[in-house]
């Protein structure tokens, strides 16, 4: 469930790839064209084939033409995102790529490049796209499946003010006949990023899990919008099995908004989130520098 500020824009853009969970892996990191004293050289894993044919310096030449600027590439052993890219404050592009792409042709690199480039016009890994048809090889898939998920801490559900436990068993109870076996507890406190949205809750897939954001344990947070997050993700469990008819996986169908819509207060904390965002952006930054100290 994420919110975002519309008197702003967001300056990260990322991409998960459709036929995966969302939880990304602990991933270690590679830097191209930058030397750095604490970098560390990692291995391929099994997200790449050795003796790979692939130029992939030329590769990264020609994702940096497309994009139409200088790209710092990271490389990850993330198999949900793909790629992701993110402007840092000295307006300096970043770009964490899953090391299954090494192994991607030249007419893919350019793909991701003008994805870079506009993400809007430019659309990557769903059908009838290069990248598409390359995360959809069988090889590529079997390498995905193999990767080990990370290790999950455990959750805690009893926060400042609110139990997360007690209200996910009574609506449970209430509204899924308790049958929603997943877990459920509140996240770490943020890390302070120049974001203009929030996302006030995730459900995990692989895991079968649900962290909600720590913003929302405070007194000014009624419990109405603790619920509403909650249903939200607990409504993802119930749908993790549905795929969308076409391109790519899809979160909130039409089928996903009619169940929420079934929630006598969906209006309402709608309306309220809305309303509230920009004192939510305050209260995770207010915490992510607490954090910190």
């Amino acid at each position: 469930m994420k919110r975002r500020n519309k008197t702003t824009g967001n300056s990260s853009t990322q991409l998960t790839l459709p036929l995966f969970d969302c939880n990304p892996h602990k991933t270690s990191n590679e830097a191209t064209g930058k030397s750095s004293d604490n970098s560390t050289q990692s291995t391929e894993g099994n997200l790449c084939t050795k003796d790979c044919p692939i130029d992939v310096s030329r590769s990264e030449a020609l994702l940096c033409e497309a994009a139409g600027r200088s790209l710092e590439i990271i490389y990850t052993n993330n198999r949900s995102r793909i790629i992701s890219c993110r402007k840092g404050k000295d307006g300096f592009f970043s770009v964490r790529i899953s090391r299954i792409m090494k192994t991607a042709p030249a007419e893919v690199w350019r793909e991701l490049g003008l994805w870079i480039k506009n993400s809007r016009k430019n659309k990557i890994l769903c059908e009838g796209t290069h990248s598409g048809l390359f995360i959809r090889q069988a090889q590529i898939q079997e390498q995905l499946a193999e990767t080990k998920p990370r290790q999950i801490r455990p959750l805690k559900g009893l926060g400042r003010c609110f139990n997360l436990t007690e209200i996910f068993d009574r609506l449970n109870a209430l509204h899924f006949d308790g049958l929603c076996d997943a877990k459920v507890g509140w996240s770490r406190k943020p890390v302070f990023r120049a974001r203009h949205s929030i996302r006030l809750g995730s459900y995990h897939d692989e895991g079968n899990y649900i962290l909600i954001n720590p913003v929302l344990d405070w007194e000014r947070v009624p419990l109405q919008i603790v619920e509403g997050t909650l249903i939200h993700e607990m409504t993802h469990w119930k749908l993790r099995h549905t795929l969308s008819s076409g391109k790519r996986r899809q979160l909130h169908t039409g089928e996903f908004r009619e169940l929420m819509r079934r929630w006598s207060g969906y209006e309402e904390c709608e309306y309220w989130v809305k309303s509230n965002t920009s004192m939510l952006i305050r209260r995770r930054n207010f915490l992510s520098k607490n954090r910190r100290r």
